[in-house]
């Protein structure tokens, strides 16, 4: 499973990479403080 993991890794190392990375990162961080902030919208 390891290995797999760092062959993906390395088979993806494209200058798309980075963006999808942070885009991906920024998505989460959002999600995350939608549904933190969802029971007080719901209350």
């Amino acid at each position: 499973m390891h290995e797999t993991l760092e062959a993906i890794q390395m088979t993806s190392r494209k200058p798309v990479d980075g963006d999808l990375k942070v885009y991906l990162s920024i998505s989460s961080l959002f999600l995350v403080m939608v549904l933190g902030k969802l029971p007080q919208i719901i209350a």
